[in-house]
């Protein structure tokens, strides 16, 4: 048990030097001995018992000295077996333009909030949309949670006091007019797409739907699709509103 430099005990791991300064000291798991320097005690007894905590419930098979850049690319792999490759890219796109400058290098036991909000900080100078910023920091708080969950980290730094609704106001989107689909469809005449813009068109299938669509999804009888990636359905109506029938939306 450690002494402070008037000879009063201060528990175990922790000693005062001549110099003043309190030491903080204790061996891993793996047999590594840690020791921190502090000016005041509090701090020294508050790391320790941190440091101690962090050591006996972290997880046995990621190394203590993981940078987030390391973790970052098990997690991806991790996530390429479990969601769409539409995700994957979305979430590879958010790390490597806007996570990784900030915190790529850093130990991932070590990420503080702080260092998440200055990643939406740095976007927002940048000039990007809240609704951009906003995707970020779902790919931020999945990857650092995914840490947590796992034992890897003592907890999500990512949280509710991190902000993202401080970019640029997302553009409102609107429908194109009637009269501008009818031009629309005339200037498509003869391409090669023409069709497939047509069934987006009508249908208000995105292209990832559109992409997916099977025949089963088609009732040709009621005239309908029923898009089972979705579970939504969709009934096609030419510029007058009346229902299409699917044979003559689909035929060539």
């Amino acid at each position: 048990m450690g002494k402070d430099i008037k000879g009063k005990e201060l528990g175990v791991g922790i000693s005062q030097r001549s110099d003043g300064f309190y030491v903080g000291r204790f061996t891993t798991k793996y047999g590594q001995r840690k020791q921190k320097l502090f000016r005041k005690l509090q701090e020294c007894r508050q790391w320790l018992a941190d440091s101690q905590y962090q050591d006996e419930h972290s997880n046995l098979n990621f190394p203590e000295e993981m940078t987030v850049k390391a973790w970052f690319d098990y997690w991806i792999g991790m996530k390429k077996r479990t969601v769409r490759p539409n995700t994957v890219r979305n979430y590879t796109e958010c790390y490597e333009r806007n996570i990784d400058p900030v915190i790529g290098k850093l130990i991932l036991s070590e990420v503080k909030p702080i260092q998440c909000q200055m990643i939406m900080n740095r976007m927002a100078d940048e000039g990007y949309r809240t609704s951009t910023i906003y995707q970020t920091r779902i790919a931020l708080f999945n990857m650092l949670g995914y840490a947590y969950q796992n034992d890897v980290i003592m907890k999500n730094p990512c949280n509710g006091m991190i902000k993202s609704d401080i970019g640029k106001p997302t553009q409102k989107k609107e429908a194109l007019t009637l009269e501008q689909q009818k031009r629309f469809v005339r200037g498509i005449a003869g391409n090669a797409y023409e069709y497939q813009y047509k069934f987006l068109l009508q249908t208000g299938l995105r292209t990832g739907e559109l992409v997916g669509l099977k025949w089963s999804d088609i009732d040709f009888d009621k005239s309908y699709i029923c898009h089972q990636m979705y579970r939504g359905r969709y009934e096609a109506k030419d510029f007058a509103g009346r229902y299409l029938n699917i044979l003559t939306l689909i035929s060539p």
